[in-house]
């Protein structure tokens, strides 16, 4: 009798926690609703985490794409204001227990983001930004953003966190370009590049402390090579002058030859190296970003509507990461979120000069 109790205690417990797990588990979902004078499309992407809101107001939408953490509720806005200014700009700014949203405002019939608009109103306010006006080297450090910087500076790294700055020396010599560099999540890998045509060596740089590994190689590899992408812990580098394909173990730090690979469709594929090399090929690459540049123009795309970010002529997208992007302009670094709108971060006066493979960043 004891034994009957006791597993239908455990069969109910195990249906209570099925039944939790399925009800707030992230699922795809599309919704369509009405606020007053509003239509709004809801829409949940659970591959990506984000959520879409496309609302109708006087024919024209309004999109909002946010990453936020999943919620079982839906129809999550709970109201609309409408902010409008002297310029007659009009603004829309939702409201939600769920989401934290901003305003998107149309100008000059055109859709742009609030930071752009002439006369802002008090009813929404960027958060105000602590600026660290700091002097480094060549640099004029503005803003971090809780980020951590790797800048290359021709013999290293001038590592950047709100914690520390230091320099990483690398080579003993001045090296002007870097074609061969990977950044994998927080890792930077990058060659020797004290050497000539070849390497034996690769440094490893934690970007979360700035701390360098050295990676060993049991047979040389020539620059004549570019990084495929990576898969799970493994970095791929095909050497197109040697005709092999190596991967690298982030986590062991080994350099193990393979079989020519490109992941693809989901899974790593078998290719011939005259497959790879004559078409260029690389790994699928499993990013999600909804800001592009058009005619240096920064934008966010999201369906067939575009947003205007920027005023400035962006040189181009350094990283995107969720809500943000980071992005070149001359010699300077900037940032835009819907927390604090467009910021300074960094002023590197080199950068007027070379840029290519130059800033990374981790978040």
């Amino acid at each position: 009798m004891k034994k009957n109790r006791l597993f239908w205690l455990i069969f109910f417990i195990f249906l209570i926690s099925l039944f939790i797990y399925i009800k707030t588990s992230p699922k795809d979902y599309e919704i369509n609703y009405n606020i007053n004078q509003f239509k709004i499309k809801e829409i949940y992407d659970k591959e990506n985490s984000t959520y879409q809101f496309n609302i109708e107001y006087q024919n024209k939408t309004y999109p909002y794409l946010i990453t936020n953490k999943y919620s079982e509720k839906r129809e999550l806005i709970n109201n609309i204001e409408i902010i409008t200014n002297e310029g007659n700009e009009i603004c829309l700014l939702p409201e939600s227990d769920i989401i934290s949203f901003y305003p998107i405002c149309i100008s000059n019939n055109e859709l742009v983001s609030y930071n752009l608009i002439t006369n802002k109103s008090d009813t929404y306010k960027y958060q105000k930004v602590s600026f660290l006006n700091k002097d480094y080297a060549k640099l004029n450090i503005n803003f971090l953003n809780n980020a951590s910087f790797l800048l290359y500076n021709y013999k290293g790294f001038y590592f950047i966190n709100s914690e520390t700055t230091k320099d990483i020396e690398l080579f003993t010599k001045d090296i002007y370009s870097v074609s061969l560099i990977y950044q994998y999540d927080s890792y930077i890998l990058i060659p020797d590049y004290n050497e000539d045509y070849y390497f034996n060596k690769l440094y490893l740089i934690n970007m979360a402390n700035g701390q360098v590994e050295d990676i060993n190689l049991e047979s040389e590899i020539s620059f004549t090579s570019r990084f495929l992408g990576d898969y799970k812990n493994d970095v791929y580098i095909i050497d197109e002058k040697e005709e092999k394909e190596y991967k690298i173990n982030i986590k062991r730090k080994k350099v193990i030859e393979t079989e020519f690979l490109i992941f693809e469709n989901g899974k790593l594929e078998k290719k011939s190296f005259n497959e790879i090399k004559n078409n260029n090929l690389e790994f699928e690459k499993d990013t999600f970003s909804s800001y592009t540049l058009i005619e240096n123009k920064l934008y966010q795309i999201i369906e067939n509507e575009k947003i205007l970010i920027s005023n400035f002529e962006i040189d181009k997208i350094i990283k995107t990461h969720e809500n943000e992007v980071y992005y070149l302009v001359d010699d300077n670094l900037y940032l835009y979120n819907n927390l604090y709108g467009e910021v300074l971060i960094i002023n590197n006066f080199e950068w007027n000069f070379n840029n290519a493979n130059m800033i990374y960043l981790f978040k």
